[in-house]
């Protein structure tokens, strides 16, 4: 039968599993990783299985101390898990894990309000160029001697074509960034 402290480090192992795969895949997205043009050449949907694993870590480290609560040997107070400096064995070991529990709980409460702040704040359109295309005429004329002449070997030497006008379209880009009302 397992006791609750053996119950407990295989959540904190799922959850450290979880948590790597989770680093694993926000950097596949980060480095703008698309698995339809590379391997596997199929469509995930990478962002939707991140999240997906970054809850579920979030739910297995929250249950790791959770479970602690149900120990008969060594007997942990609420007080162990909030603050695990007086945690009656591993108080070191225990103030780290507290420390990247709040981290990774910080992290998910950024992206969340994050995510919630940019679809609720920013707005974007379309917008036409304020000034109108401006076309340049370049007009390359031949020098007057059928054959040019360089200082050079005969290799180099080059003959005249005839001229041609090409016209170029310059756009003026600009971009402002406008605050949302």
């Amino acid at each position: 039968m397992l006791t609750a402290v053996q119950l407990s480090a295989y959540a904190a192992l799922g959850a450290v599993a979880l948590l790597a795969a989770n680093l694993l895949l926000g950097l596949l997205l980060a480095a703008g990783y698309n698995p339809a043009r590379h391997w596997p050449y199929r469509p995930i949907k990478l962002f939707r299985f991140h999240n997906w694993t970054g809850y579920t870590a979030l739910g297995a480290v929250l249950l790791h101390p959770l479970i602690l609560l149900f120990s008969s040997t060594p007997r942990f107070r609420v007080i162990d898990l909030i603050a695990p400096v007086w945690s009656p064995v591993q108080p070191t070991s225990n103030v780290l894990g507290a420390i990247a529990l709040y981290l990774v709980v910080s992290s998910l409460m950024t992206a969340v309000y994050l995510g919630w702040f940019r679809r609720r704040h920013a707005t974007l359109s379309e917008v036409e160029p304020a000034i109108p295309p401006k076309a340049a005429e370049i007009v390359d004329e031949p020098a007057p001697m059928p054959l040019a002449r360089p200082a050079l070997p005969a290799a180099f030497e080059t003959s005249a074509t005839a001229g041609s006008e090409d016209d170029h379209v310059a756009w003026s880009v600009r971009s402002t960034v406008r605050a949302s009302v």
